[in-house]
């Protein structure tokens, strides 16, 4: 279940106890705003540039770190604003910027007015007033989803505030240019259907553009799918404009993301949410006590061990159906699959098996969001693992423990170090004592982590996973770990767990495994700040199993003890 107090919306209907004034006759607050935006709906924006000349949106840069966000929330504004009302940017940091590229538009571009002024100014609006009669301040973590032009039409000091946050506020040049004076607030509801609302506010810590640093057990109450995926997609836009004369250019899969995410969202944004998750909607009914399966293949030779491992795993009744992700676009997805899935699976359930053809080369494929999936937990796995079913049932049980299931829970634990004045990092196979991660090849997760690694975490991190046909796990443990603050759980089968993949494919390759440090270093000193996300365990869990007791010997005990005495004196 998710919170959406991290959702905040000013709309045309907000009301307050107080009257306010104008030349014509009062008009009660409770109607003003719904007046405002009628008046604006009446007349045409377009043909009304005389009203805008004095006017202008406003925000205030203070941290270069925070011009990804400044220009996302400038782009949401322009997509929505009928009017391409000015908009200026005041600059109160130390670096000067000339321009915020946003829009191919020439004539959008225009619309931009950078304000570069000391960061030591302490009322950097008064200065933007010297250029317009009235402002629409808006934070740069506002995310804009329809025209607010109305926004003018409001009386100055009009406000959306949280705590000491101030969201939205209108200013307007008086005689005097007192602008400090405050008005009454609005209080900002966080229940308000979607698609009423006109702007989202990421007041909380957790961000869109930094949710995977985040964190802390309680994240759940802070993110929300639907808010940070319309961000992402326009911060892509964004860098997809100003890529067009660099590498990203020439990646094959650039438009893999974009692919992928507006499909799985396309009908549901057209109903202003998301398909519905755990995640999404607490009113959701998902299945919680059985599991789908994601499994990955790629090569024809493998189909006739892939047909018996999917006969496996439907010998279990809490698998509720198997997804197979086919990896290869260049190869339709061969006829004795979709011969075994039509006809020789009907007594074992052929119904429950479905196959998912990729378009794009790509191991990020494996983490794609799938419409289909039903259940809370989903069980990725690849063509080559071999496992038996009480174990992995076990497995499943351990997942669905509360405390587990942001973990990621799998079978192949691995171990890393990473050193933050060097950068430098090494990844092994993990010892007796412990380990830091799990590999993806036989996992269960949250499905809705899925979507969140394809939609919203940085393209660039699955660009590098394209160029150096490796860490895509490596990504998704930090991805995990650096959100939730949960670490990855390792589970010790009580049967030997079978790995035909130990002799051949990507991962035996000398170099594959080398360049995994080189991974490590790069997400972590990126992507992370240089801050580890991934956490360490020394446990891991294992089936209960009688332990064995005989009767005891204090003789024996003494024999024992003075042997051990003796190699210690030697």
């Amino acid at each position: 279940m998710i919170s959406t107090h991290s959702l905040v919306y000013l709309s045309a209907n907000l009301t307050t106890s107080t009257t306010f004034h104008s030349r014509r006759k009062p008009v009660p607050a409770e109607n003003y705003y719904e007046q405002q935006q009628q008046e604006f709906d009446i007349n045409d924006p377009f043909h009304n540039k005389e009203y805008y000349k004095d006017k202008a949106f406003v925000t205030i840069v203070t941290d270069p770190n925070w011009m990804d966000a400044t220009r996302v929330s400038i782009q949401s504004l322009q997509k929505v604003s009928k009017t391409r009302a000015n908009i200026m940017v005041i600059m109160a940091i130390n670096k000067t910027f000339s321009n915020i590229p946003v829009s191919y538009d020439d004539t959008i571009m225009k619309n931009i007015q950078l304000l570069n002024i000391s960061p030591d100014i302490e009322d950097p609006i008064s200065k933007a007033l010297t250029y317009y009669r009235k402002l629409v301040y808006f934070s740069n973590e506002i995310l804009f989803k329809k025209n607010v032009d109305h926004y003018f039409g409001y009386p100055t000091h009009t406000i959306l505030k949280d705590h000491n946050n101030i969201g939205l506020k209108i200013y307007e040049r008086s005689e005097k240019n007192n602008i400090s004076s405050t008005s009454p607030l609005f209080t900002p509801s966080t229940h308000f259907p979607l698609s009423n609302e006109e702007i989202f506010w990421f007041k909380d810590q957790m961000k869109p553009w930094d949710f995977h640093q985040y964190h802390d057990t309680d994240w759940l109450k802070k993110y929300h799918s639907s808010s940070f995926y319309q961000w992402r997609s326009l911060y892509d836009d964004i860098i997809q404009l100003e890529s067009s004369s660099s590498s990203v250019n020439d990646w094959s899969n650039q438009d893999r993301r974009k692919s992928v995410c507006n499909a799985w969202t396309l009908s549901s944004l057209e109903k202003n949410s998301l398909p519905t998750t755990v995640l999404n909607d607490d009113k959701t009914i998902i299945i919680r006590d059985r599991f789908s399966v994601l499994l990955s293949t790629y090569k024809p030779e493998r189909i006739n061990h892939l047909t018996l491992l999917i006969r496996h795993l439907l010998q279990s009744s809490l698998v509720h159906e198997i997804f197979i992700t086919w990896h290869n676009p260049n190869l339709d997805v061969p006829t004795p699959l979709m011969e075994f899935i039509r006809n020789d699976t009907n007594s074992q359930g052929g119904e429950r098996i479905h196959v998912l053809p990729q378009s794009y080369d790509s191991l990020n494929n494996r983490f794609n969001p799938v419409k289909q999936i039903q259940t809370e937990a989903v069980y990725i796995l690849d063509d080559d693992v071999f496992m038996d079913i009480q174990d992995l049932e076990f497995t499943f049980s351990v997942w669905q423990q509360p405390n587990h299931k942001d973990s990621i829970v799998g079978h192949f634990p691995r171990i890393h170090q990473y050193n933050s004045e060097t950068h430098e990092a090494i990844y092994k196979i993990s010892n007796k004592d412990i380990y830091s991660m799990v590999l993806t090849k036989s996992m269960f997760v949250r499905t809705d982590y899925l979507f969140t690694f394809t939609c919203l975490m940085d393209l660039e991190i699955h660009h590098a996973i394209d160029s150096w046909m490796n860490c895509e796990d490596i990504a998704f443990n930090m991805m995990v770990s650096g959100m939730t603050g949960a670490p990855a759980i390792a589970v010790t089968p009580r049967n030997p767990l079978l790995d035909f993949g130990t002799k051949s494919g990507i991962s035996t390759n000398l170099q594959h495994m080398g360049g995994r440090g080189e991974c490590i270093s790069h997400f972590i000193t990126k992507y992370w700040k240089e801050k580890d996300p991934l956490i360490v365990s020394s446990s891991a869990i294992v089936p209960y199993e009688r332990p064995t007791i005989r009767r005891g010997s204090w003789d024996r005990i003494e024999k024992q003890i003075n042997q051990y005495q003796h190699r210690m004196e030697q």
